[in-house]
Formats: structure tokens, sequence, C-alpha cells
């Protein structure tokens, strides 16, 4: 074996990506003895049959050079384009405020911003491929997030604990990124079913002590799609789904049986049915309904005369705040950025030959598509009014931070899309 890495030494002495030196080797090597093997079944010696493969593959500059524009690292500028453009429209409903808000928040948002790009070019250079076998690491570190919450609070803002340590803020948001990781990888890695449900019901539980219905509802449709996309056999898929289905359709029961008996707050109740009602509710819960739904529609695409004081403007009410300030134009503007940001990191998905990655990425589309199609339901009234911001556009850290990462996971593995090898298959 000491011809063949001498002459692969030679071949990745032309490449200048350590990544792909490596997976260039490991690939030209696998290469090297099925030519050998197929030589040798045709009745060539062990030395010859090597010596015949090495000399099919060329000269090792030649070949050097041209693996060396194959697999040579690669940036995706579109989708950081996209990415920097959005952040850029983030900055409209706190220029909407008023001069102290704006001056006060933007300064803030800036810096937000700009963690969010480090994020993201962070991400880009880091080996996606190196978090497969941390499935489980992840997993303890979001639910670790959660446990501290839960047990160790510093504060409550509106209604939801938060850890404070100096001027950071630990939320509940924070373990959606763990998660997301986490999942791909225990998915990928063909995880029992039951743990995979004990885990599943642990983390909910918590989302649930933590008050954080909002995000529950995001961590479902994560690990619901990357079930779905899971290797796992149909039929398993199939019985799970149905637990699901049951679970959901007995959940939503029992909270009828709780309504009717009593058992649940009036306030609660006017959450509820004021989404149905809100005429009825009009000094109460009724009232931002009402309120959101006129101001909409009396927009037009500059903006609507009569605007709406929102307390929540440049975070849950962000693709309002934008219709009724600078009207449909801009905040349909922000809506095809997002929906060609979502095609651009499905269309790698489908590009790219790793299983890994492909969960990766269709986990991060699926956190991404359940906050804006929220958001974007609960605005236009489809939808009953939660605390769902918009990623990377909403007042805050955490939906910066997290539609960066989401961002910073496509670019890394657009970086090294080339760099997989099935082993279970022909090298191609």
């Amino acid at each position: 074996m000491k011809l063949v890495d001498t002459y692969l030494q030679r071949v990745t002495s032309y490449i200048k990506s350590k990544e792909a030196r490596t997976f260039v080797m490991t690939e030209l090597k696998q290469h090297i003895k099925q030519t050998q093997q197929a030589w040798m079944s045709k009745g060539l010696t062990e030395d010859d049959a090597l010596q015949k493969a090495i000399a099919e593959m060329g000269s090792p500059s030649t070949l050097g050079e041209s693996m060396n524009k194959i697999h040579k690292p690669k940036v995706d500028w579109f989708l950081i384009g996209l990415l920097v453009s959005i952040l850029v429209l983030s900055f409209l409903p706190l220029m909407s405020q008023t001069m102290y808000s704006f001056t006060l928040l933007g300064k803030r948002k800036a810096i937000f911003v700009v963690l969010g790009i480090i994020l993201a070019i962070s991400m880009m250079y880091l080996d996606y491929r190196k978090l497969q076998k941390y499935g489980y690491v992840f997993f303890g570190i979001g639910t670790a997030i959660l446990l501290l919450l839960s047990l160790f609070p510093t504060a409550f803002i509106h209604g939801q604990p938060v850890f404070m340590i100096g001027p950071l803020r630990i939320e509940s948001m924070m373990a959606m990124p763990f998660y997301v990781i986490a999942w791909a990888s225990l998915f990928h890695n063909r995880t029992n079913l039951f743990v995979c449900i004990a885990l599943f019901t642990i983390s909910s539980l918590l989302f649930v002590m933590n008050f954080q219905i909002t995000i529950l509802f995001v961590y479902i449709a994560l690990v619901a799609v990357l079930f779905l996309y899971s290797p796992f056999s149909k039929k398993i898929k199939l019985i799970a789904t149905g637990i699901g289905v049951s679970l959901g359709i007995g959940i939503v029961l029992w909270n009828v049986i709780l309504l009717q008996s009593g058992a649940i707050k009036p306030y609660q109740i006017e959450r509820i049915t004021a989404f149905f009602n809100p005429e009825k509710y009009a000094n109460g819960m009724g009232y931002i309904y009402m309120g959101i739904r006129n101001t909409i529609s009396q927009a037009k695409w500059v903006g609507a005369s009569d605007r709406m004081h929102l307390s929540e403007a440049h975070t849950n009410y962000v693709l309002a705040n934008v219709i009724q300030s600078y009207g449909y134009f801009l905040a349909i503007l922000i809506l095809l950025l997002f929906a060609v940001c979502i095609i651009r990191l499905l269309l790698i998905s489908l590009r790219v030959r790793d299983p890994y990655a492909r969960l990766l990425l269709v986990g991060g589309v699926t956190v991404l598509v359940a906050q804006v199609v929220y958001h974007v339901g609960m605005t236009f009234g489809f939808l009953p009014i939660i605390a769902m911001p918009m990623p990377l556009i909403s007042y805050g850290l955490m939906p910066t931070m997290l539609g960066s990462f989401i961002m910073g996971i496509a670019l890394s593995v657009w970086r090294r899309k080339s760099l997989y090898v099935d082993f279970n298959g022909p090298v191609r």
C-alpha cells in the first residue's frame, strides 16, 4: 500500500482545501481498491493489478488539479445576499417607532444583526458532518436550557421564564438550534423508536412547564417532519403517526372537557373565544383582532392613513406594523424574500447526497416555515394571536440568531456538498 499512499500524496498536494484532501484521498483509495479487484478477477497478481489500477488513474498532477477544481469549497453568495437583505429590512419596524425608541432599540438591533451575520459565516466554516455523532449531547444541552428555566428562572417576561446573566438573557427559544441538530442526528443514526418517543415526551413537557406553547408548536412540527423524512420504515412511520394524531385529538377533547367544566380560567377562555368572536370582546382580547383587521383592510401600497398603536409592533406584530406603516409593497417584498430563501434551502437539500445534510436542512426549513406561516396567519386573522415572532425580522436576539443559524447550516452544507462518499454504493 506504500505505492498507493505515495501516489495519493502527490495527487492531494495539488488540492488547496484541507477538507477536500482528506475526502479525495478516501475516495480515490476506495476507487483504486475496486479497480485492483476488477483486474485481479481477470487473472492478474495483486501487485500487477495494483499497478494497473494506479496507471488508469492518470498523471498525479492532472488528476490533482482536476480534483482541486471539482472539490473547491463553494460559497453560496446568493443565500448570503438573501440573509443580508432580510436583516436590513428588519430595521423597518423600528423606524416606525418614536425617535427615542428607534435610537435605543436600533443600536441593539444593529448588534443583533452583526452577531447574526457572524454566526452564519462561522457556521459556514464549521464542518456540519462533525455534529452527526453528538445527537444525545445536543439534546442534553437543549433540555438543560429548558430545565434551567423551569427550575431557576430569574424573571418572568410576558408570563414566560427567563434566566438573566448580566446582559445575556436565556430563554426557551435558545433550545431550538440544539434540538434541530439533535433530532437530525438521532433520526439519521436510527435511534430506537421508543427512545425517541421518550425523549420527545420529556422535552415537550418541559416546554409546557415553561408556558412555551408557542415554541412547542414549532418543536412538534420540527420533530414530526424530520421523523417522516427519517430512514424509519413506512410501517413504523404510519404507526407513530397514528399514535400522534390520536394523542392530538385526545388533548383537544380533554381541553374541551376542561373548558365545559370551568377548570380553565376566564381570561384563558376569553383568549380562545375572542378569536372567533372579537366584537363580543371589543374591550378586551378582541380589541387587538379588530384593530389589526381594520388597519390592514385600510392599508394601501404605501401604508394606512389611520394607524393603530401596537404595543409589540417590533416583535409579535412586525408584519402588521410594516403593512400599516409602509404598505403592502414592502410587506410582499419581505415575504417574497422569505419564499425565495426557503426555496433555495429546499433546492440545496435536493442537490446534496449526504442524508444527514438533508435532515439538517429539512429541520431548519421546518422551523423557519412554521414561524413565518403562523405569523402571517395570525396577522391576517386566520390563526389565533400568540407570541410568535417573525424570524430575522422581529426585534430580539433569538429571532435573529435562530434564523441566522439555519442559514449558516445551509451555507455549511453547500460549502461541502461535493465531499460525500456513499460507502454502501459505488463511488461516482
